[in-house]
């Protein structure tokens, strides 16, 4: 759920904070596992995408057109006015590319499959609810830490069936518990444990699994008094920027960091 028409980073963090609070509000423990791809944008195999589009559908001129742009694909680095010698890119989707967050999506279409079809994370009613992904931001949510590793070996065989890699360090567990106990975590990734944490930003968004929403709220005005001081400068200049402007791109700005739905 990312770069799609009319989806933004405030319905991933709403779809997974939605299950968090109807699970706890019935007493139910509930895990997050917020998943960090390493160099996600640039570990694509391109390979591995030209077949998972030819998979999807994607033939004839468009997919030789996709083909042509990710062939023979070279780079050099500029610095202090001096150029590199060129190099070969092997892996990777264009920074900056029109096509690329669309491309990274399709990449990793299947893993999402496979968490949805394992049946092993959270469900509201009907609805599997195992997973709240942006890009490169995959949350997996289980209410046991059975479940949760199920989950994640099956994030781990797909990162390496198709050449990229998770950061087990970077990787976060969050423990939502209404009952007084010493929290504990031993979920792996690639044989390493996992870092538990009491609080973590999921697409920007803080979540803190002790339900300390002041936080977020503090978090968010802090936010909005930074960008209400940048904007005011422009007050003073020849640029005619109303107020009302400036109130709706901060309102915007501060839901999106906060945990209030309308």
């Amino acid at each position: 759920m990312a770069y799609q028409k009319e989806l933004s980073s405030i319905h991933a963090s709403f779809n997974l904070q939605e299950p968090i609070r109807h699970y706890i509000e019935r007493n139910s423990d509930v895990i997050v596992v917020l998943l960090d791809s390493t160099k996600a944008f640039d570990t694509v195999w391109d390979d591995a995408l030209l077949y998972k589009l030819h998979k999807y559908g994607v033939t004839g001129d468009l997919w030789l057109l996709i083909d042509e742009i990710y062939s023979d694909m070279r780079s050099s680095v500029l610095f202090n006015g001096r150029l590199s010698r060129w190099f070969e890119l092997k892996r990777g989707v264009r920074q900056g590319g029109v096509l690329s967050a669309l491309l990274y999506l399709v990449y990793i279409n299947d893993l999402l499959c496979d968490i949805e079809d394992s049946k092993l994370g959270c469900v509201l009613l009907d609805i599997s609810v195992s997973s709240s992904v942006q890009a490169d931001d995959i949350a997996l949510l289980s209410t046991t830490e059975k479940g949760m590793q199920h989950l994640i070996n099956i994030c781990q065989t797909y990162s390496e069936k198709w050449a990229f890699k998770f950061s087990p360090t970077k990787s976060n567990v969050l423990r939502y518990s209404k009952k007084n106990k010493n929290v504990t975590s031993n979920l792996t990734l690639y044989d390493d444990i996992i870092p538990l944490v009491t609080s973590a930003k999921h697409v920007g968004i803080l979540l803190n699994c002790k339900f300390r929403s002041m936080d977020q709220t503090l978090n968010a005005c802090r936010s909005v008094a930074i960008n209400c001081s940048f904007c005011s400068k422009f007050w003073n200049s020849s640029i005619n920027l109303k107020p009302f402007d400036v109130f709706q791109d901060n309102t915007s700005n501060m839901l999106q960091q906060s945990s209030i739905w309308l």
